[in-house]
């Protein structure tokens, strides 16, 4: 006599694929297998008295899991969650004596190829150590210790602008530009070198447009930022910086810095400096590889059903004018940034998201791979290490904010390319 749930014992009636990827199916549990479900979750709890209504109920939800599974499986396919359950079609209440009767329906999707995947030619921008970082870096040490001056003349290395950054491209089948992003902020322009940062944006090659702005605006075309780059159609845009302030900063003397960090010279504040920056170069060119890899893994992406993306732009657009209507915007001006490339940039986002959160899901599975409490707690400390605060600090502020969930994805995320990547290199 059999006394564990047999998955085998699953009777599998009728599955229909409705849409690309997207199935519906009819499945019956048999009572004695019903049964022997509830008995080994009373066995987990370690309760030996007889299931309670709630105890039904959570079977009953476990069970519809449980045959998504199963359907899964022996369709060759993989699941990526739950399926939805069609209670007019079902006979879901879990009755002593009863089969369990259901019909679900979700996306069912095929499995990755994972040799393709290793043999994947990733192209990355890696950076390489140069001794010129090493000013640059102590250029800045000098700038954040240095003196702010009131403003005086134009821009030159070293001055500060304040104002608003807007980035456009030409709308398409018109000949006006439409913006892409708009943001109030800051950037100091770097005693060496020409890229600089306006918050988390880096301009590369601007510094030579800024110089000798004042009060204004500053227009010019440069490569797209990283991150708004892989969603554009094109990898030049226009920037457009509206001066509000110009002050100057006059650096510290290097004798400064080394006495600020109490060094005992400059060979020593270089060694330092040196050390971090080789560091900092080591994870860049990781989370490049990462990045690429990402970007890689789309093609293999598996085609998602019709009905997914239309609620997935539903969301986004519900989204997108929330977030438009807390900036303060009325009616006209939300209506007229839904018929504005801000628009198809955030559903274009949100597509390849979903591509890519529904790729890694199958390659998670695909690979076994798990987040363990270790991992979590290593990479903790490492997110702490780069923010300089405690891990104890780190974990408690995730926890207050409700990040843990999203923290833990962006973990998943780096675990399975990761171990994508290893296997790459092996191959």
């Amino acid at each position: 006599m059999e006394s564990y749930f047999n998955h085998d014992e699953l009777i599998i009636g009728s599955v229909e694929e409705l849409e690309p990827n997207f199935f519906r199916a009819s499945v019956a549990v048999p009572s004695n297998q019903v049964q022997l479900f509830l008995k080994q979750i009373q066995q987990a709890k370690e309760s030996e008295s007889p299931p309670e209504e709630q105890d039904i109920r959570d079977a009953a939800k476990m069970l519809v899991y449980v045959a998504w599974e199963e359907v899964a499986h022996r369709q060759d396919r993989m699941n990526v969650g739950p399926p939805a359950f069609d209670p007019e079609r079902s006979e879901g209440v879990v009755q002593k004596g009863k089969d369990f009767k259901i019909v679900i329906s979700g996306p069912l999707y095929p499995k990755p190829d994972l040799d393709l995947i290793c043999d994947l030619d990733l192209s990355a921008d890696l950076l390489e150590f140069q001794d010129s970082m090493i000013e640059q870096e102590l250029s800045d040490q000098r700038l954040d210790l240095g003196k702010i001056l009131s403003a005086d003349g134009p821009a030159q290395r070293g001055s500060i602008l304040t104002g608003r950054l807007s980035i456009t491209m030409p709308a398409k089948g018109a000949e006006d530009e439409s913006s892409v992003l708009a943001q109030d902020g800051r950037l100091r322009l770097p005693l060496v070198g020409e890229d600089c940062a306006f918050g988390s944006l880096v301009l590369t090659n601007s510094v030579s447009k800024l110089l000798g702005a004042t009060s204004g605006e500053v227009v010019w075309d440069g490569p797209a930022p990283r991150g708004i780059h892989s969603v554009l159609d094109q990898s030049i845009v226009r920037y457009s910086l509206a001066v509000q302030k110009v002050e100057h900063c006059e650096p510290c003397s290097i004798d400064a810095v080394v006495s600020h960090y109490e060094m005992s010279g400059e060979s020593e504040l270089r060694s330092i400096i040196e050390s971090g920056i080789r560091a900092r170069i080591e994870s860049k060119n990781t989370q490049s590889r990462e990045g690429a890899l990402l970007q890689a893994l789309l093609p293999f992406a598996p085609e998602i059903p019709p009905s997914i993306l239309e609620q997935v732009e539903k969301e986004s657009l519900e989204k997108f004018v929330g977030d438009l209507q807390n900036k303060g915007m009325n009616e006209s001006e939300v209506k007229e940034c839904l018929n504005s490339p801000q628009r198809d940039l955030t559903l274009q986002s949100a597509f390849v998201h979903l591509k890519q959160t529904t790729v890694i899901h199958l390659l998670r599975e695909e690979l076994e791979i798990s987040i363990t409490e270790e991992d979590l707690l290593q990479s903790i400390r490492e997110q702490a290490a780069q923010e300089g605060i405690r891990p104890e600090e780190l974990r408690s502020r995730i926890m207050k904010d409700g990040q843990l969930d999203a923290f833990q994805a962006s973990l998943t995320v780096r675990k399975v390319l990761r171990s994508l990547l290893a296997k790459i290199d092996e191959s």
